[in-house]
């Protein structure tokens, strides 16, 4: 049976591939590097629903699922300024509300 820690785990390495890809690759292959943040995030969802509804919580879950989505929105932030797409002040305010909350 696949646990919601084993899905996060397996979004932290997604999360991992998809950043290190994005300097990599080509921008032609972007998309699929995209794809693979959609498909982490969207197991986000997967691994919360299954941990309420199979009652699989754990310390693990509590603390580290969190952490992951950081990771995640990090990774997001470091190329959308790279790419031009966020200005950096705004992710500095993103982040800071982040930290402060």
């Amino acid at each position: 049976m696949i646990k919601p820690n084993h899905i996060t785990l397996f979004r932290l390495i997604l999360i991992f591939i998809a950043f290190v890809s994005w300097y990599l690759v080509p921008p032609q292959y972007y998309l699929y590097i995209g794809v693979l943040f959609y498909i982490a995030f969207l197991l986000d969802a997967v691994d919360g629903w299954l941990a309420r509804t199979k009652n699989l919580k754990t310390d693990f879950g509590k603390y580290f699922d969190p952490i992951v989505d950081y990771i995640g929105f990090l990774a997001l932030y470091v190329i959308s300024i790279e790419m031009g797409i966020l200005p950096i002040w705004f992710v500095f305010l993103a982040l800071t509300r982040d930290f402060l909350a």
